[in-house]
């Protein structure tokens, strides 16, 4: 369902793959040190409908760190997420939303996971 578009070298757009004119719903950023990788993903939640969306979306993201992994022969890939945004979600959210004062719900979390 979602598509990496490589921008540079060390940067990447996810996209849906039916339509290639939608904004990215979040760019990740490669950074190298010694035999490990740092991927920083920025998701913009507003982009995103509902709870699978968001899974399926963060299993590319995985995917693409497994193959930037194997490709520069890393031994572990540190993954750091920035989920900010309006809700959207049409019920079940994936993480806590936050009140807003102009009466929208907001997301705004950060958690990280390792690859080995």
């Amino acid at each position: 369902m979602w598509q990496a578009v490589q921008i540079t070298d060390d940067t990447f757009g996810f996209q849906h793959m039916e339509n290639f004119h939608e904004p990215w719903a979040a760019t990740a950023t490669v950074q190298s040190s010694g035999d490990s990788l740092s991927l920083q993903a920025h998701i913009t939640m507003t982009y995103l409908t509902n709870k699978e969306e968001y899974e399926q979306l963060k299993e590319s993201i995985q995917t693409l760190a497994r193959e930037v992994q194997g490709a520069r022969q890393a031994q572990s890939v540190k993954l750091q997420y920035e989920c900010r945004g309006i809700s959207l979600f049409d019920g079940e959210t994936p993480m806590p939303t936050k009140p807003h004062p102009a009466g929208h719900e907001m997301f705004s979390e950060e958690f990280s996971e390792e690859i080995w």
